[in-house]
This record gives structure tokens, C-alpha cells and sequence, in this order.
């Protein structure tokens, strides 16, 4: 365990039964991972490196999450899980690598679970301004960085369905149609401002420089949602209509590496699209339970 900086609230694993509201939206990917799929700090390190697995693409997920209630207080959170990755020391002689999620990109609100997200989880939070915009016929989210910009790095309008009902969903049904949702989480960098026994600056607090710690062990992590969920719309509100070729973006839209009909690139966020149908839960609950295994190997 890292030692926190002395404004951090330490809350360790596993936190349960969590009140959220939860945005899913899919997407479709295959190698290679699109530019700023990390962070640069993670992207410059051995989280982002050949040596902890290679990424393999397919079903992944853009996730916006509030949080009304934690170990840690409320808070957001917007993340990237890009699609599988191959886990390293988990094959045989008779069979492949296993393939599991990872989160490589994330963003909260607070500087409580950016620290303890690290720490607990392996998952990579990063610091970031979010703003929530409801009106009676959709939500707009936008998210920015921490320090003072006008300017959204993600932008996103979502809408219910108006005649389907919420119907109950559970994540843990996954695995009943072979959907793996552990996630499987390499060892985290450390930024220069969290080393111990640094002095930070409160620019280094602002931007969340000083709660970046890192790790040094695997950790795989289960994620489990549950509550009434309803389709709903989705909108990207930067970027959105026509590419580069002239095309707009599909219904059930593939955010694979020849795709540039999204964003504006920026440092801040992939241009992955999710797809045009998403799933809106409301009133949920998400319990994060994690095993901690330094040597993953065959136990996975």
C-alpha cells in the first residue's frame, strides 16, 4: 500500500452496495488501441506495454457513473474499458492466454477515489471537471479538465426511450452468455508528486498530480451492477456528423482505428464512438470486489 498524502481519506477494498446511476455505452473495437487510449503517464509506463498483454479488441465500454453515496463521498466518473486484453502467465500447454477487460482510461471528480481507485484497484483515475445538464426530454454530460477550461474533452446527450419500461439487469448475467466482466488491471505508475514524502503544490493538488500513486502487483477486480435498466439514446455532441470520407456515424457504430467521424483528437480522450443505443440506469447499485494476485498465472 502506497502512503496517502495527508488530505486523502483512505477507504480499502471492497466497497459494496453503492447507490449510482449508471450510463452504458457500447463499443466495438479491434487492434490497434486508438491514440489516447491511456493517459500519458500510464501510456509512458509498463501498464501500456506489450509485456502486459495484448490488447484484442472487441465488445468494450464507455461508462458514465455517479456516485451518490461511497466509503469516500460522492463523486463521477466517466471511463474507457477499449475491449480485451490478454492476461500474461495465464495460459497452459494446452490452451491460450486468457483475454479479460481493462479499464485504461478514467476520470473522476475527487481527489478521495482518484487516490484510493489507484491504490485498491490498479484503475487508473485521473482528475477531471464534470457537468450534468437534465432537462425532460434527455441529459447532457460534459466533462472537462481540472483546471479551469471552457472547453469539453467529452460531450455526450442521452435520452430514454420513451415507450420501452426499465426491465431489472444485473451484470453478474453476463457470464451466462460468456460475456467475462473481471477485470484484469496491471501495476500502476507513480506521478512525481505523489512520491512519499514530497511537498506538493497546490497546483500539483488542482490538477490531481498529487494523488496519481502507483502500484506494484496485479489486481483483478469484479465490477457488479444491478437496477432497473431502459434503452436510451445517444448523442456525441463534439464532433458528431459527418467523417472524413464523408460518411456519419452508424447506428451500432464500430470505434475501430480507420473510424474518425467523432471528436476533434485531443490529449484527453480516445476517438472511440459508442453506439447510438446505450443503457440508462437510473436507480442502481455497484459493488466493487477485487482479489489481489501478484502472480495472476492460472488462479484467474
Amino acid at each position: 500500500m502506497s502512503n496517502p498524502p495527508p488530505d486523502i481519506k483512505v477507504a480499502g477494498s471492497p466497497w459494496r452496495n453503492l447507490p449510482v446511476s449508471v450510463y452504458m455505452l457500447p463499443i466495438l473495437s479491434s487492434p490497434p488501441l486508438l491514440d489516447h487510449a491511456y493517459a500519458p503517464l500510464e501510456a509512458n509506463s509498463s501498464f501500456a506495454s506489450a509485456e502486459s498483454g495484448e490488447f484484442k479488441g472487441g465488445l468494450g465500454m464507455i461508462q458514465i457513473i455517479r456516485y451518490r453515496d461511497t466509503p469516500v463521498g460522492p463523486y463521477d466518473e466517466l471511463l474507457l474499458v477499449p475491449g480485451f486484453f490478454n492476461v500474461p502467465g495465464t495460459g497452459g500447454k494446452r490452451e491460450k492466454e486468457k483475454s479479460l477487460p481493462r479499464i485504461s482510461r478514467i476520470y473522476v471528480s475527487q481527489k478521495d477515489t482518484c487516490w484510493n481507485g489507484r491504490n485498491n484497484w490498479n484503475i487508473p483515475k485521473h482528475l477531471a471537471r464534470f457537468s450534468f445538464t437534465t432537462t425532460p426530454d434527455a441529459t447532457t454530460v460534459k466533462v472537462f479538465p481540472p483546471h479551469q477550461s471552457s472547453k469539453a474533452f467529452f460531450e455526450v446527450e442521452i435520452s430514454a426511450f420513451k415507450y420501452l419500461p426499465a426491465v431489472p439487469i444485473s451484470t453478474n448475467w453476463f457470464k451466462y452468455v460468456g460475456i467475462e466482466t473481471r477485470l484484469a488491471q496491471p501495476p500502476l505508475p507513480a506521478s512525481e508528486a505523489s512520491g512519499d514524502g514530497r511537498e506538493v503544490t497546490e497546483d500539483e493538488r488542482t490538477s490531481g498530480e498529487a494523488y496519481l500513486c502507483g502500484t506494484k502487483e496485479w489486481r483483478v477486480a469484479t465490477p457488479e451492477v444491478s437496477g432497473k435498466g431502459a434503452c436510451c439514446w445517444v448523442t456525441q455532441q463534439n464532433g458528431e456528423g459527418p467523417d472524413a470520407h464523408g460518411e456519419t456515424t452508424p447506428l451500432l457504430s464500430a470505434g475501430t482505428s480507420d473510424q474518425t467521424s467523432t471528436k476533434v483528437e485531443n490529449e484527453w480522450w480516445p476517438n472511440y464512438a459508442p453506439w447510438k443505443i446505450g443503457v440508462w440506469i437510473e436507480d442502481g447499485r455497484v459493488s466493487f470486489v477485487d482479489s489481489h494476485e501478484p502472480g495472476i498465472g492460472a488462479k484467474i
